[in-house]
């Protein structure tokens, strides 16, 4: 996953911040790997029962899977 991610980073560039949705994936090692990078990059979850909050989030993480699917094929 880091890998992919720091692939993403050299293509798009570096965010400042990165908005996640609660899933269990977004762990604290996670959140700390964002906060050691250089720049560091800061994270915040949206808020449990506020799915207006997700609409970006739920549309980027459906290219990102949709874009590494048809990679890996």
């Amino acid at each position: 996953f880091k890998a992919f991610m720091e692939e993403l980073f050299e293509l798009h560039g570096s965010p400042q911040l990165i908005q996640c949705d609660n899933a269990k994936i977004f762990t604290d090692i996670f959140k700390e790997w964002l906060e050691n990078r250089v720049p560091p990059i800061s994270h915040r979850n949206s808020d449990t029962g506020r799915p207006n909050q997700n609409v970006q989030v739920e549309r980027s993480n459906c290219t990102t899977v949709k874009h590494q699917t048809t990679r890996d094929i």
